[in-house]
């Protein structure tokens, strides 16, 4: 019935994404005089949503394009969330009043009010929500939602998990999208996302437990070779621990002033890229093009860096758009062209003239909601950030798009020069940041992967690590444990009510033992093997 009214009665309009505040969107409304534009969306502090008339929208673009604000219109055949709704409110409210809306059982987090509670149980509130503005980022910051909460997106383009990214940093490895490639949800990779996040899942009405089968357990030994740095005295002090955790979160940017310094590129493009050459040149008249780029770095690396070399020598710096518009990962049918864009980056990597470079990828950067789906460009970041390691004073940007940014905004990021590596989703610009990530261990989630019928092996010791994941592994569903060590337990080890901690006298590092250690355990009930030894002693 929503729906059906709004394209009834108010057929029209247009909306459009800025990359700025509320504040500074409601400013260029004022100052165009569009009385009919509001802001409808706020995704975030950096990123709203301007919806209105398409004439007064226009006029709102130039106010904001000429305050260096960019503007992305969305393909859209209404205005929603604007005054042209306006005469449908008072229907939809009576129509929400004939569905007899009640207060959720679930609390519900309301994207108008960016607070929970039982306002949709009230029939104005539907009229409200059409028109008012969407409050997306109040509504992800909210205190109601923990730290450690899960989102799911299932939009179809995935940018909400995004967007959920940039307002809570805190969110980033908690996201689960559904993958646009997927023929019908549930899907198989979201539901194993929400199992990787600690979420018990039913696998039993799934296409995934009708094709599970049980593998054997290697039982080859361990090797009891060390790796982790050894933590000294002040390991658990505050600002004094010698081994620092960090997690790299992608933080929204402004649009960026900082301007590069050359005005003469030489591009390397395929034929797939002419459009962001195209916007590049507008920018740029001095740019050179190096003919059939693709082709020739196809057939023969070593033509290619020649025929770099030589037109360096009239170019200021380097614009590789290899990585734009290249074969997806369905188009597999040539391994070697899936890996053209890493020839390309060798091939400037090699040239002996250094100048600055700026390489653009798609579907490269890791960026949370976001699909890492080629190889191939991830590869070309890693071998820029080899190349800037060991050569410090080389200038090497990096740019990854995805298919919702335009040829203008990929050739007007170009000119920029305020971040080495850059990540533009939709609307968004995105930089990695480090952040400091606390010193304890992650909390992640046994459940699922324990039933009653399981068991539960704890290799290696029985000391105070081992005590400690009998108790998660029964807090989560296990009901009986084995400990393996190789001498006895200084005092009985007890386990939760309802669990049943066993003890076994084995060397995890002796084939024999482990192989004898095997046999015991009825077949197939072993679910969960943990290696938690309290010391190199009682290992």
């Amino acid at each position: 019935m929503r729906g059906r009214l709004m394209d009834q009665r108010c057929a029209g309009g247009a909306m459009a994404v800025a990359v700025t505040d509320a504040r500074r969107a409601a400013a260029a409304i004022d100052a165009a005089g569009a009385a009919d534009v509001a802001v409808a969306v706020i995704n975030s502090e950096h990123s709203v949503v301007l919806s209105g008339p398409e004439s007064q929208l226009a006029a709102v673009s130039q106010v904001l394009r000429s305050r260096d604000v960019r503007l992305t219109p969305l393909g859209t055949t209404h205005a929603f969330h604007s005054p042209m709704m306006a005469s449908v409110i008072a229907d939809v409210a009576a129509a929400a009043a004939m569905a007899d809306p009640r207060p959720p059982d679930i609390p519900m987090l309301s994207s108008v009010t960016a607070h929970t509670g039982d306002q949709v149980a009230d029939p104005a509130y539907w009229g409200r929500q059409v028109r008012d503005p969407v409050l997306f980022g109040d509504a992800v910051r909210a205190p109601v939602i923990p730290t450690g909460a899960v989102f799911v997106d299932l939009s179809p383009s995935g940018v909400l998990a995004e967007i959920v990214a940039v307002n809570r940093a805190a969110l980033a490895e908690h996201l689960v999208r559904l993958d646009r490639h997927d023929q019908a949800p549930p899907s198989g990779r979201l539901l194993l996302g929400l199992r990787d996040r600690g979420i018990p899942i039913d696998w039993s009405g799934t296409a995934l437990h009708r094709r599970a089968r049980r593998i054997a357990l290697p039982t080859y030994p361990f090797r009891q070779t060390r790796y982790w740095p050894r933590l000294r005295a002040a390991g658990g002090a505050p600002f004094l621990s010698p081994v620092r955790l960090a997690s790299v979160v992608w933080t929204p940017l402004d649009a960026g002033t900082s301007a590069i310094a050359w005005t003469r590129p030489v591009v390397l493009a395929p034929q797939a890229a002419a459009p962001v050459v195209e916007a590049l040149r507008n920018r740029l008249p001095g740019c050179r093009t190096v003919p059939d780029w693709d082709k020739v770095l196809h057939a023969d690396l070593g033509r290619a860096t020649r025929l770099l070399e030589s037109a360096l020598q009239s170019a200021e710096a380097i614009v590789d758009l290899t990585g734009v518009g290249g074969a997806g990962p369905a188009d597999a049918t040539d391994p070697a062209r899936d890996w053209i864009s890493l020839r390309s980056a060798m091939a400037v990597a090699s040239a002996s003239r250094q100048v600055p470079v700026v390489s653009v990828t798609a579907g490269a950067a890791d960026v949370p909601g976001s699909a890492l789906n080629r190889p191939d460009q991830a590869a070309v970041w890693g071998f820029v950030r080899s190349a800037r390691a060991e050569a410090p004073g080389i200038s090497w940007r990096l740019i990854d798009c995805d298919g919702t940014v335009d040829a203008q905004t990929v050739s007007a990021e170009m000119l920029r020069n305020d971040h080495s590596e850059i990540a533009l989703r939709s609307t968004l610009r995105l930089a990695p940041m480090l952040i400091d990530t606390p010193g304890t261990a992650g909390k992640a989630g046994l459940t699922g992967l324990t039933g009653p019928l399981d068991t539960v092996v704890i290799g290696g010791g029985t000391g105070g690590i081992a005590a400690r994941m009998i108790e998660r592994c029964a807090r989560n569903g296990a009901r009986r444990v084995v400990l393996v060590a190789r001498n006895p337990p200084v005092q009985p080890v007890a386990g939760p009510p309802g669990c049943v901690v066993e003890w076994a006298q084995a060397d995890v590092a002796v084939r024999a033992d482990v192989e004898r250690l095997a046999r015991s355990l009825p077949q197939g009930s072993v679910s969960l093997v943990i290696a938690a030894p309290g010391s190199f002693a009682t290992r």
